[in-house]
């Protein structure tokens, strides 16, 4: 009885909404009558749990793991535009905040410039750590590098959409699911065309791309399914066409 009971309270711990409703009942409860309704329960709510992940997921209110929030230290690529704070710990007249310039770099104290653009910012440390161990001036640094202000890095969503305008992926430098920017920019209005939704990409030497997406309950289908799926970037433009009658 005693493992029955912590059972059903360790299942209440990840249930708190649950929690006063049904612990008096279980906790009376005896016998294998107790032990199904403890697995019941369980049943009944990894369900909820996997149903309202796909609902919102296609809502576009779910990220993709891809698209989560990044952990900066890891994930986030440096990029140009981006206000950092460079520290060094015990060296307080080497602290400095710094937009990274069209070069990718900043310039530091006593190794002058320092090129940064790209790195997370486990290696901009690194990086840093190194330039002064190299140029002989500390022996030991611990570089602490964080971020002050990302660099603007928008979307224009244009057309049927509920709230059309700029979409900031600030960031998300590596792209976002459509999904996602569409949420981002209120969601798709009544008379959009869901399956034919163009986004335009122009790379560095000039040259646009013209991508269509369907959005369409059978493009969501496909997404869900983990087969198709459209990474929005940085500066991209989104056209949502209405539908004809």
């Amino acid at each position: 009885m005693h493992d029955l009971q912590g059972d059903t309270l360790n299942l209440l711990a990840r249930v708190p909404v649950l929690k006063n409703l049904v612990k008096i009942p279980l906790l009376s409860a005896m016998g294998f009558q107790y032990r199904q309704i403890v697995l019941s329960l369980e049943f009944f709510m990894n369900q909820l749990i996997k149903r309202l992940g796909i609902v919102l997921f296609g809502l576009g209110l779910l990220a993709e793991p891809h698209s989560a929030i990044l952990a900066e230290g890891d994930s986030y690529r440096l990029s140009i535009g981006d206000r950092i704070v460079v520290e060094l710990h015990g060296q307080g007249d080497l602290a400095t905040t710094q937009e990274i310039d069209s070069r990718g770099s900043v310039r530091l104290k006593y190794v002058g410039i320092v090129s940064l653009e790209g790195l997370n910012l486990r290696e901009a440390e690194q990086v840093i750590e190194r330039e002064y161990v190299e140029q002989e001036y500390l022996r030991a640094p611990d570089a602490s590098v964080r971020i002050d202000q990302y660099s603007s890095k928008p979307v224009v969503v244009r057309g049927a959409v509920n709230k059309p305008g700029l979409v900031e992926l600030d960031r998300f430098p590596n792209g976002l699911d459509i999904f996602n920017v569409i949420a981002m920019a209120g969601g798709l209005s009544d008379v959009a065309k869901e399956s034919d939704i163009q986004v335009v990409r122009t790379d560095p030497d000039g040259k646009a791309s013209v991508f269509s997406v369907d959005m369409s309950a059978k493009g969501l289908k496909r997404k869900v399914a983990g087969k198709e799926r459209f990474i929005v970037m940085p500066h991209d433009i989104i056209e949502v066409s209405e539908t004809t009658f």
